[in-house]
């Protein structure tokens, strides 16, 4: 039986050029805090809401800048097992991008893509106890919408219920050009 907190969205991590315009921007925008992570070689700074970590900010890794990706941000989905998530993704027709890897006292991770090129990352934490299977509403200050622009809305669809298990639950018309 999967872990209630399998397939839920765990951590959000903003890759950037500009560390310190960024901090300055989101503490201000959204009113997170920025604390340093010790024990890492490249630098790393955790988003706080409170006193919960929510996230992390870091320079944009050299070999994806050469790579031509922007600054973007990475959603992690916690997973159970980061190596068989990312063999059961590429079965799916997805891509493994990076690892599976150790984070040291973190866990274990992979960057994926889906069939139509989006990147996400799993985690595998170190701690399962750690991890939050909590259905209650977002808090101020938490991530509380995740939206996917894709090509193929069916295939996202079939893909991710079977990578997660995720289940369609609304329809919202968008309106044109859109649509539903």
């Amino acid at each position: 039986m999967a872990q209630p907190w399998h397939g839920r969205f765990c951590w959000y991590e903003l890759m950037t050029t500009d560390t310190a315009a960024a901090e300055g921007f989101y503490t201000k925008v959204v009113g997170w805090g920025a604390e340093p992570f010790a024990g890492l070689e490249t630098p790393y700074t955790t988003w706080t809401s409170g006193t919960t970590a929510v996230g992390g900010l870091m320079e944009l890794p050299a070999e994806a800048k050469a790579g031509g990706a922007p600054p973007s941000w990475m959603l992690y989905v916690a997973v159970e097992s980061a190596d068989a998530t990312a063999k059961l993704a590429e079965s799916l027709a997805g891509k493994v991008e990076f690892g599976p890897a150790d984070v040291p006292n973190v866990g274990r991770f992979a960057v994926l893509s889906d069939p139509q090129g989006a990147h996400f990352a799993v985690m595998q934490p170190a701690d399962p106890s750690g991890s939050s299977g909590t259905d209650e509403p977002p808090a101020p200050r938490e991530v509380s919408w995740r939206e996917l622009a894709t090509t193929d809305r069916e295939g996202a669809t079939a893909f991710y219920q079977a990578l997660f298990g995720w289940e369609r639950q609304n329809a919202n018309d968008m309106g044109e050009p859109v649509g539903v």
